[in-house]
């Protein structure tokens, strides 16, 4: 009789024991669970802060990029006016001095150059076809692309144009902008095409090349520069941004602004 009741006093103890432990290792998974939850919330936040960061970075760079460009267009402008005419007005007085006239013809054609060479810098920097609209900008950037480089730009409008911000507009430009530079000096496309869609609930932007393409999951694990950036200005007007293309079948960048 002892005999069993010691068993089962055993038995009692192993089964105790096994409970004790199952519990230990439920509380232990319970915790690491939590801990998992935890760092992933955190990591989310922090994801999310980035991205407001962000966006707050680019608001701030395209406002510093209008006040530069709208600096250099009404102070250096006018300056490299006052010259030419100043310039000019030489020109006409020197009619008795070949040399002298020769001279100063030369230092007016600089001074032209030179105000060509600024408007080019103030469209890079922020060009003024956005002030009249996003197919004017677009225009100008195909024309730019067509006159800068050996490809071909072909523009294509659908609908009527809807008014947008001008937040909105800059973003579908940039990113369109940074398209074609992908296209044109990276995958050595002889082609590009801009198609934009105006709807009555959407605008939608697509650039498609027939460059060598890439391998999106590759372009995406090394961190391609130019894919992060047009994926960060979609986000700052909640737009829809899809990259399709693969290796010898060129690109296509679509971009969807529901309205």
């Amino acid at each position: 009789m002892n005999d069993v009741i010691e068993h089962r006093s055993a038995q009692r103890t192993v089964f105790l024991e096994s409970s004790l432990q199952r519990k230990r290792q439920r509380n232990r998974l319970a915790s690491e669970v939590a801990q998992r939850e935890r760092a992933e919330a955190e990591l989310q936040r922090t994801r999310e802060r980035f991205r407001i960061l962000s966006a707050q970075f680019e608001r701030i760079r395209e406002d510093e990029r209008k006040r530069m460009a709208m600096e250099m267009h009404d102070e250096l402008g006018q300056l490299l006016t006052a010259l030419k005419i100043s310039v000019s007005l030489n020109v006409g007085q020197l009619s008795g001095l070949p040399e002298a006239m020769k001279q100063a013809i030369e230092a007016r054609e600089l001074v032209e150059r030179a105000m060509l060479a600024m408007r080019s810098m103030v469209n890079r920097i922020r060009p003024a076809a956005l002030s009249f609209g996003l197919t004017a900008a677009l225009e100008w950037l195909a024309e730019d692309i067509r006159r800068g480089t050996t490809s071909s730009c072909n523009l294509h409008v659908v609908g009527r144009e809807i008014c947008l911000t001008d937040e909105q507009a800059t973003v579908i430009f940039r990113v369109a902008q940074e398209a074609l530079t992908n296209a044109v000096r990276h995958a050595d496309a002889s082609s590009v095409w801009i198609l934009l869609t105006y709807h009555e609930t959407y605008t939608e932007l697509t650039v498609s090349d027939n460059g060598r393409g890439f391998e999106r999951k590759k372009k995406d694990d090394h961190g391609s520069y130019g894919l992060l950036g047009m994926a960060e200005r979609a986000r700052l007007i909640n737009a829809d941004l899809e990259i399709d293309s693969r290796p010898g079948e060129g690109c296509a960048v679509r971009l969807r602004h529901n309205i």
